[in-house]
């Protein structure tokens, strides 16, 4: 990715402000994070570089998704952010003016950020590696494996730790993409609090999203209690990873209550392919005291 040209300050100074908010990290780290993911050596160096010369990147237009990974793997490493929050970081900084993402957008580039740090390419067989399932009922569903054996541990859209016999388990012939569990950014119900907030919650009642009129949806730590006083849910007995139609359904709800990134939520699957004793809801409690123990940037 090129070096990208501003033609004024306000747009990388208001981007650096919104990340220090998104992150709770100092303005100063936030600038020099924007000024080096932007090709800079520091934000001194993007300051005097302003010449109004002809930019090689259109910061009018929302950029590649391969440049997203990019930019949000160097935030990540210069602000000791997760994959997840440097992605919302980098949306959340309007850098390239109010981006017009969506979930699709988001999952893609969330993958592709997860390969380059936490879960890089595994061998056939190893943790990490992507399989399918040949069993009555499951024939052809893509997994990640935990652990090769007896049992075999998986991870799947319902589950963070399923097991299946060996046998069951097969290595696709062609490498398959690596994938985010459904469970983990799809809304599985929503909570009304006092103020009339209100509260998506995920499948394994982790809270996602708070919801106030007027302003953009909240992105919520997963291990936060919330107190309501109305719990409604969206989808019973049939699960959107078995119905296609359904998955699209619940995409286009979250678009509608003004959601375009992904949960932090998301971060968990690291964790639980890391470990065989991690599901999910397990997931979410090491990742809070892993965001204890965090320095600030």
């Amino acid at each position: 990715m090129s070096r990208i040209i501003f033609q004024k300050m306000s747009r990388p100074k208001t981007a650096a402000k919104r990340i220090s908010m998104a992150t709770g990290c100092s303005l100063s780290a936030a600038q020099r994070a924007v000024a080096r993911s932007s090709g800079y050596r520091d934000w001194h160096d993007l300051e005097t570089s302003l010449s109004g010369g002809t930019p090689d990147f259109d910061v009018t237009t929302t950029p590649s998704p391969e440049d997203q990974t990019h930019m949000s793997e160097l935030l990540a490493r210069e602000l000791n952010l997760t994959s997840g929050d440097a992605l919302y970081a980098l949306g959340f900084s309007r850098l390239f003016g109010p981006q017009d993402t969506n979930i699709r957008e988001q999952l893609e580039i969330q993958t592709r950020l997860f390969r380059l740090r936490e879960l890089p390419l595994a061998e056939r067989r190893q943790r990490g590696a992507i399989g399918k399932l040949k069993s009555p009922g499951r024939d052809g569903e893509m997994v990640i494996l935990k652990s090769f054996g007896k049992p075999t541990l998986i991870v799947t859209h319902q589950s963070g730790r399923a097991a299946a016999a060996d046998f069951e388990y097969v290595t696709p012939r062609n490498a398959e993409e690596l994938f985010i569990p459904m469970r983990l950014y799809l809304a599985y119900g929503i909570w009304t609090e006092a103020d009339d907030s209100q509260v998506l919650f995920s499948r394994d009642y982790c809270p996602m999203w708070r919801l106030r009129q007027g302003l953009s949806p909240e992105r919520m730590n997963p291990w936060e209690r919330i107190t309501f006083t109305k719990q409604e849910w969206f989808w019973e007995g049939r699960l959107p990873w078995r119905d296609r139609a359904m998955h699209e359904a619940e995409i286009d709800r979250l678009r509608k209550f003004g959601v375009r990134f992904l949960p932090k939520l998301v971060d968990t699957l690291p964790l639980v392919v890391s470990r065989d004793d991690l599901d999910f809801r397990e997931a979410v409690r090491e990742l809070g005291h892993l965001y204890s123990q965090l320095p600030a940037a």
